[in-house]
C-alpha cells in the first residue's frame, strides 16, 4: 500500500468532485461515503453519507454536507474536524476537514468545511467501496429535498 499527498492543500482533486457529484439514482448501486470524528472519549466515530448529502464547490475548494445524525453534529460543534473517505479504482482518498460555519433546520445541520489536506492510499488492486442500493422510499423517508435546500441555502450564504 502506497500513501501519497495529492493536489493543493485547500482542495479536493478533480478524481474526488467527480465521485462526490450529482445525485443518488433508485435502484443504482452507489458508493456509501464514511465521515469520521472523535467522540468526547477520543475514539473513532462513523457517520456515512450518501451522494445526496454532499455539495462540493467546483473548485472543490469548500464541502458542504448535510448531517442528521446527533452525534455526529454534536462531535462537529465540539471539534470541528472530520475525516471524508472515498474509493476510485485500487485508491482510497482521505479528505480531512475543518468545519467552517452551519445551518440547521428540522434535526439536519447543513455544514461547510475546508479542506486541511487530501492524501490517498494505493491498494494496487481494485476496490469494492462501501456501497448500497437506493430503494425508491429512501428519498422521502430521509426528506433529501429538505437536505438539498439547506445545502443551497449554505452554498449561497
Amino acid at each position: 500500500m502506497t500513501v501519497t499527498g495529492e493536489g493543493a492543500v485547500g482542495r479536493l482533486p478533480p478524481a474526488v468532485v467527480r465521485l462526490l457529484a450529482g445525485a443518488p439514482l433508485v435502484g443504482a448501486v452507489e458508493q456509501a461515503f464514511p465521515l469520521l470524528t472523535v467522540d468526547d472519549a477520543g475514539f473513532p466515530h462513523l457517520y456515512v453519507l450518501s451522494r445526496a448529502d454532499v455539495d462540493v464547490a467546483d473548485d472543490g475548494g469548500e464541502v458542504r454536507l448535510a448531517i442528521a445524525g446527533r452525534r455526529t453534529r454534536a462531535h462537529l460543534r465540539r471539534d470541528g474536524r472530520a475525516t471524508l473517505l472515498a474509493v476510485d479504482g485500487d485508491t482510497v482518498h482521505v479528505a480531512k476537514l475543518v468545519a467552517r460555519r452551519e445551518v440547521a433546520a428540522d434535526g439536519v445541520a447543513a455544514v461547510a468545511f475546508s479542506v486541511a489536506s487530501v492524501d490517498r492510499s494505493t491498494a494496487g488492486v481494485p476496490l469494492t467501496p462501501l456501497s448500497f442500493t437506493l430503494p425508491a422510499e429512501l428519498p422521502r423517508h430521509e426528506a433529501w429535498d429538505r437536505r438539498a435546500h439547506l445545502l443551497r441555502t449554505l452554498a449561497a450564504g
